[in-house]
């Protein structure tokens, strides 16, 4: 991704209300996009976070607010891309 398409998705994580522990982390909030409505099987994300959710190097360790409401349909989403 460039980096143009980075800041936009970024943008529009932040307006669901996505936060990250580093302020303005737009790779890791890319990245977080990415893991839970991305396409399957993508090999890296933007800043280096790793593809693996239970990585040390995880987007998802950077998370600092993530609304209730979009809980439900990150699970569903990651229980579709599994079948």
């Amino acid at each position: 991704l460039i980096k143009a398409q980075i800041d936009k998705t970024a943008e529009i994580v932040r307006r669901f209300g996505v936060e990250t522990v580093r302020e303005n982390d737009n790779n890791a909030l890319t990245a977080v996009a990415l893991l839970l409505f991305g396409p399957a099987g993508l090999k890296s994300f933007p800043g280096g976070y790793s593809t693996q959710e239970l990585s040390k190097e995880s987007p998802l360790r950077q998370i600092k607010a993530f609304p209730q409401d979009l809980v439900m349909l990150g699970r569903a989403t990651i229980l579709i891309k599994g079948l």
